[in-house]
């Protein structure tokens, strides 16, 4: 930003002759700072007087600061923490994975995925024996009339695979 005083056309018969015709003061920009200052003053147009004149007068340029040459301080790179490294996952917010393969049960199977399938069965009214965890011959009729009913033939018939394991999923809870 630049300020100046004084008359711009030269000739003014009204301006006071006991300073310099322009004055300029600049304000420093800390893109194009050098060390030392360099005002720019025009010659006088008149022979200055030595005592200081009575009307105030712009202020004198400063020295402009220096730039710093020691390196800014910056906060030291955070260790990261095991939410923050990749690869890795939170198990308290993410829902439990399926297991890779589930498991494809057929006659003769025991176990809590029996009980899971029997259970699923009864909720269609397709399973009407007791849920004990054993996959016997009413279980196996039981899988062979919901592949038929829904036209599943991937899986062999009676035996509870991926694609009946799906479909039977994606309708019981």
């Amino acid at each position: 930003m630049a300020f100046a005083s004084g008359s711009l056309f030269g000739g003014d018969s009204g301006t006071d002759a006991t300073g310099p015709a322009t004055t300029v003061s600049t304000a420093p920009d800390p893109a194009t700072t050098s060390s030392s200052p360099s005002p720019t003053t025009a010659e006088p147009r008149t022979t200055p007087h030595t005592s200081p004149s009575p009307r105030k007068s712009s202020p004198s340029p400063s020295r402009t600061p220096k730039a710093s040459t020691s390196p800014s301080r910056r906060p030291a790179t955070p260790t990261p923490t095991p939410s923050q490294v990749t690869g890795t996952v939170d198990t308290t917010t993410a829902p439990p994975a399926p297991p890779a393969t589930a498991p494809v049960l057929r006659k003769g199977d025991d176990g809590p995925e029996v009980t899971e399938l029997q259970d699923r069965l009864t909720q269609l009214t397709i399973y009407n024996g007791r849920i004990d965890g054993h996959f016997g011959s009413k279980t196996e009729n039981a899988v062979r009339t919901y592949q038929s009913y829904t036209g599943l033939e991937s899986d062999p018939p009676g035996v509870y695979g991926p694609e009946t394991r799906s479909a039977l999923e994606a309708q019981t809870s």
